[in-house]
């Protein structure tokens, strides 16, 4: 719900900024957020500045006094706390990277509208600051940031072609303009000579990004025939930078010591503009370059390639500078381009000139109108998160698609809840479909404890898959006698078809499957139903039980809790069984889940694919029913048309989770599969082979199952083997499918150890050898291997 703040002064507002790095970082994102907090302070809001406490530090950029300091420790929990803390009606947070998401995200989530500034151009956020921080394909990145930003009450970038980045929806509510800069000190202006030394000047500093050996190199070129000017480079970046041994060794090799020279960062910035007589920017990476804007305050010209986005909106060739071709000779490019701004002074005065004239556009007046206007319109937006993102994608359903992220990938706590009636007022209709083929001998039984529960069901549907036993009338008899409705098929569709049939005829709030030769419990329904009734859970998982224990793999906690998501605990999916669970029907219907025809281990695939959907889940442990053993069940004869149907079902679950940007969960995709659904297959491949042992190949065996899945499956234990909270034998068993020595999973996971099992085959590089090492020792001291 969206949460109330109060207004401690008429007109003013209480306004929280972040700045993680404003302690710790000298550039122009850092710059912007102390200009706009000490600006709005100014104008009588009450304004907070939240930064990573660095003891012993302070800003670069002078706080206002008037502005509050919020530290925080880092973490996303101590963040917020403080945030709250100041009741803020609004918040501004600068840089928008996978780092900040989760932050971002969780304030969002309290209720206050959040005004984010992504400073950078989209395409470097989306590559270097997602994609690569994050191990992630751009595409994926993408979704994560778009999933991000459409909680966000407004987005301001610095360049209005940034906007195009984001889909009509939430472009709407974005906004571009640039950062503010004051007009030069008179005084600096008068600081240029065109007697003495002149000199190239570069901001960008030491980061690798900011490729100033580009320009050192271009200025090596000319520094010759250019024996009066000088270069010189201002960074934040520390003695131990790895460029700097690189610049001073080819400054060394030049013959250019002196007049090569690197300055730490100076309050006094403005003077160095002032003094200097081109401004060379070599980044190929920008948003909106501050140094080709402080630069046209001082009157300077800048110099910069042509391909950098950003650089290349600001700088208008041979107008404000000169633009250098990038790529193949790029330096010899950047070289002419300096030598040619070094030596027509005229049009280095023209172009200083005309970028004073058009600094007008980063007059702190102009651009502080703007961003008061982006503030004071954010605090008036008060939607709540859910409200925001339904009312910005909700044609064709794609805010559930960047829910599902926001979930999976941002840790988000499910929407509060409306008010609900209570549930005897409201009674929750339940539909059970009983999906039938063959089953003369369970049917009856499986029919009579469902009439005997004591939950008013209203509604039972038993779909025949064109049975060839008696078991069709059997049914009939039980559905004319209770009012259930039977559903015979014209041709045999497997046990997923008949469910889906069940599912589109059913009509209650509720849907539950169940197996046709399984006995039902006579009150776990209910318990399961009023916990999913009161915290609006889409799914809620019971227990199995068989000759009347619980069934220790059924359990997926020995405490009842609802009202998370799986992304929060995935140990709800404790058993891939759909049987003993409940689904919320208009939540199936609305994600367009239903079972696949064709694969034998349907369940798995549905599950996997509905629980990172849903919004809440209960988990509880009422027992639903008695799980039937039958030898002879069609379930658990193996032929190849199973292997197959296992090898699909890790394919079908990959494709889902990329289509869905669920790539945070695919760990616990790939580790329910391995430990619940393949290591099955991989046992019974074993029936009927020859001895298995280290020297063993895969087409030596009768069923060559082994080898298709090592064939098919070499990403399934990617991410795995490092993970900690992963049980060991699955680590070890993903450890040998990487490796290659696929041979060993079936005594992996059945926990026997063969002789010649070694960390130095297994690793894939050295420093996994110790890990490996430690791995074997382990399950050795828990018993849980037998060594020959």
């Amino acid at each position: 719900m969206t949460k109330e703040f109060p207004n401690d002064r008429n007109g003013a507002l209480r306004i929280s900024i972040v700045s993680r790095n404003l302690l710790v970082g000298a550039g122009g994102m850092e710059r912007t957020a102390a200009n706009l907090a000490n600006h709005m302070a100014l104008q009588g809001h009450v304004v907070a500045v939240s930064y990573r406490d660095q003891p012993g530090r302070s800003s670069l950029y002078p706080l206002a006094e008037a502005v509050e300091h919020i530290p925080f420790d880092g973490t996303t929990g101590s963040l917020t706390d403080g945030i709250e803390s100041f009741r803020p009606e609004v918040v501004v947070y600068f840089y928008a990277t996978s780092m900040e998401a989760p932050s971002i995200f969780a304030i969002c989530q309290t209720g206050v509208p959040v005004v984010l500034h992504e400073g950078s151009n989209p395409e470097r956020v989306i590559n270097n600051n997602w994609a690569v921080e994050k191990g992630i394909s751009p595409e994926q990145a993408k979704l994560e940031r778009l999933a991000m930003m459409s909680v966000c009450t407004r987005i301001r970038f610095t360049l209005p072609q940034y906007r195009d980045s984001l889909p009509l929806p939430l472009r709407k509510d974005s906004v571009a303009f640039p950062n503010a800069f004051a007009p030069a000190e008179p005084e600096n202006l008068t600081l240029r000579s065109d007697t003495g030394r002149r000199i190239f000047l570069n901001i960008g500093g030491l980061k690798r990004v900011k490729n100033v050996m580009a320009a050192v190199r271009a200025f090596a070129m000319i520094a010759d025939d250019l024996h009066d000017w000088d270069f010189h480079i201002f960074s934040a970046e520390g003695a131990r930078n790895p460029v700097r041994p690189e610049l001073e060794r080819f400054v060394a090799r030049e013959g250019l010591v002196g007049r090569v020279k690197v300055f730490p960062p100076t309050p006094y910035i403005g003077r160095e503009y002032g003094r200097s007589h081109v401004h060379v920017i070599a980044s190929k990476e920008e948003g909106l370059p501050n140094c080709i804007a402080e630069a046209a305050c001082h009157g300077l010209p800048s110099i910069g390639f042509t391909c950098c986005p950003g650089t290349n909106s600001m700088i208008v060739h041979e107008h404000n500078g000169l633009l250098a071709e990038g790529g193949v000779n790029e330096i010899h490019h950047l070289a002419a381009a300096m030598r040619r701004a070094a030596t027509d002074d005229t049009a280095r005065k023209r172009w200083g000139d005309i970028a004073l004239k058009e600094s007008v556009l980063y007059a702190p007046e102009r651009v502080f109108s703007e961003w008061e206007k982006l503030i004071l319109g954010a605090a008036a937006d008060r939607a709540s998160p859910e409200e925001r993102l339904r009312r910005r994608f909700d044609k064709d359903g794609e805010w559930r698609r960047l829910r599902a992220v926001q979930r999976s990938s941002f840790a988000a706590e499910p929407w509060s809840l409306p008010p609900r009636p209570s549930f005897d007022e409201a009674e929750p209709r339940v539909s059970i479909v009983v999906a039938l083929f063959n089953k003369e001998e369970y049917i009856g039984e499986t029919l009579d404890t469902i009439s005997a529960c004591a939950y008013p069901f209203k509604e039972v549907l038993v779909v025949d898959d064109c049975s060839t036993d008696r078991s069709a009338n059997i049914a009939a008899e039980y559905c004319a006698r209770h009012n259930w409705k039977l559903i015979r098929h014209a041709q045999n569709g497997g046990v997923s078809a008949a469910r889906n049939t069940g599912l589109a005829a059913a009509r209650g709030e509720y849907i539950h499957f169940w197996d046709a030769d399984d006995i039902y419990h006579p009150d776990g329904i209910g318990t399961l139903l009023h916990a999913m009734h009161k915290s609006a859970a889409d799914i809620g998982t019971g227990v199995a039980t068989r000759d009347g224990e619980v069934i220790g793999r059924y359990v997926a906690s020995a405490r009842d809790v609802a009202g998370f998501n799986y992304a929060q605990v995935p140990e709800s999916l404790s058993t891939t069984s759909a049987c003993f669970k409940v689904y919320r029907r208009s939540f199936l219907l609305e994600n367009g889940l239903q079972f696949i025809p064709g694969l034998h281990i349907e369940d798995a695939a549905f599950n996997l694919c509905a629980f990172p959907l849903a919004e809440r889940i209960a988990m509880t442990s009422a027992i639903l029913g008695e799980y039937r053993f039958v030898e002879k069940s069609e379930s658990r004869k193996i032929h190849p048309a199973r292997y197959d149907s296992a090898l699909r079902t890790e394919e079908i679950t990959h494709d889902f989770y990329f289509e869905n940007g669920l790539h945070a969960l695919d760990a616990l995709r790939q580790d329910q599969l391995i430990s619940k659904v393949l290591a099955f297959f991989v046992r019974r491949a074993r029936h009927g082979s020859l001895p298995i042992d280290e020297q063993t190949r895969p087409e030596d065996l009768d069923f060559n199952f082994l080898a298709e899945l090592q064939r098919r499956l070499p990403r399934l234990s990617e991410g795995l083997l490092m993970n900690s909270d992963r049980n060991i034998r699955t680590r070890l068993a993903c450890c040998a499918i990487r490796a290659g020595y696929l041979i060993w999973v079936p005594f992996l996971l059945g926990g026997v150890r063969p002789d010649g099992l070694r960390s130095d085959l297994l690793a894939a590089a050295e420093s996994e050898k110790p890990i490996i090492d430690a791995m074997l020792k382990k399950l050795r001291h828990a018993g849980k291997v037998a060594t020959k």
